[in-house]
């Protein structure tokens, strides 16, 4: 996995002036090639974990960015973002539908699950998109939660528990530890400055 990881990292310094990441893009290679298995069996389900700053959305993004060239229809999103767009269409009515949108997308990478709380009804609807992704298509998920923690997003644990089974079953987790690269920056910047904060 590392390796293909690194390959993905080239693939967003290749493609880094096509996208533009705004927190929630639709993508598709508009070109096909000879597409193995690579993406689909290493990525059937992922979770990357850690403290703030340590590069999981980097590397969601990268992933999400060697999907599309891969030729495999991707979508980015928050969880917030996911969430609200599905509760929208669950008071219109149109929350099958939508669903069975999402479920067109070969690869479904949510980001920042945890940083803000749901509600019950928000949760229940993530429980049925995870689940019915299950042995069928891939997800990954960035989370600042370890699985035990799971409970903080999913008021029933019933729920939680079937969920981390559905992920971890053929999926793999990568904890993501060190020290915040936004706070590292903002002290190094500081250091060049004398420690001295710029004018106000």
């Amino acid at each position: 996995m590392s390796s293909y990881i690194d390959g993905a990292l080239t693939v967003v310094q290749i493609f880094a002036k096509r996208f533009s990441y705004s927190g929630h893009f639709f993508a598709r290679a508009s070109y096909t090639e000879d597409r193995p298995a690579l993406f689909a069996g290493l990525l059937t389900a992922a979770k990357f974990f850690g403290g703030s700053g340590t590069g999981k959305t980097h590397c969601l993004i990268a992933i999400s960015l060697a999907a599309c060239t891969l030729g495999y229809r991707t979508l980015f999103t928050t969880a917030a973002g996911l969430l609200t767009h599905l509760l929208d269409a669950k008071r219109d009515g149109t929350l099958s539908r939508k669903l069975q949108s999402i479920d067109r997308f070969a690869f479904l990478a949510i980001d920042e699950l945890g940083y803000v709380p749901f509600e019950r009804e928000a949760t229940d609807i993530l429980f049925q998109v995870i689940s019915q992704r299950y042995e069928r298509s891939s997800v990954a998920i960035t989370t600042n939660l370890a699985f035990e923690q799971w409970t903080q997003i999913f008021p029933d644990a019933m729920a939680a528990k079937a969920v981390v089974d559905r992920l971890i079953h053929h999926g793999s987790v990568y904890e993501f530890t060190g020290e915040s690269h936004r706070l590292r920056s903002r002290a190094t910047q500081k250091s060049a400055h004398g420690g001295k904060s710029g004018a106000k």
